[in-house]
């Protein structure tokens, strides 16, 4: 006899009950300044990473692991604590797929989504224009027992067929 597991979503709330598998990043607490690949503006130092772009420029960390490439097509929970916001914002996505926004407060936030990228990296970068962002904390991790969205089209913002 098969056991699945027992999942509840919350609409209201944009939350479930998925488990969730090991962390998938190293030094997500930027302990020492290893593991990430940085981009000229950016730093890490003290327990944090900080990406500037005084003029705008693409700045961004990247971290690339067999781990990320596991988790292509799969729902994975990315949380990071923004601990400083003087300009701008970040978004995360794994390469070759979609860009998320990473809200502009302080604070911990969690996204859930699908890894939709097309390689094992794992981009955190600055969204647009002048940024100035600090965080730490990064934490990828594979929702167990939810699949992607099987439904196209479910809201019907388009024609029936």
């Amino acid at each position: 006899m098969a056991v699945y597991p027992t999942i509840t979503y919350d609409v209201a709330t944009g939350s479930d009950t998925g488990d969730r598998g090991p962390e998938l990043v190293t030094n997500g607490s930027f302990a020492t300044d290893t593991n990430w690949t940085k981009s000229a503006s950016a730093t890490i130092s003290g327990g944090e990473c900080r990406i500037q772009s005084p003029d705008g420029s693409y700045q961004s960390i990247a971290k690339t692991d067999t781990a990320y490439t596991a988790t292509q097509g799969k729902v994975v929970e990315f949380s990071i604590d923004i601990t400083d916001v003087t300009d701008g914002y970040l978004y995360v996505r794994f390469s070759g797929g979609s860009a998320k926004g990473i809200p502009a407060s302080i604070g911990t936030h969690t996204l859930t989504f699908i890894n939709d990228g097309t390689t094992g990296t794992i981009n955190i970068a600055r969204a647009g224009g002048v940024t100035d962002v600090s965080f730490t904390n990064v934490s990828v991790r594979e929702v167990i027992g939810i699949g992607p969205e099987l439904v196209t089209n479910g809201t019907f913002a388009t024609g029936i067929t």
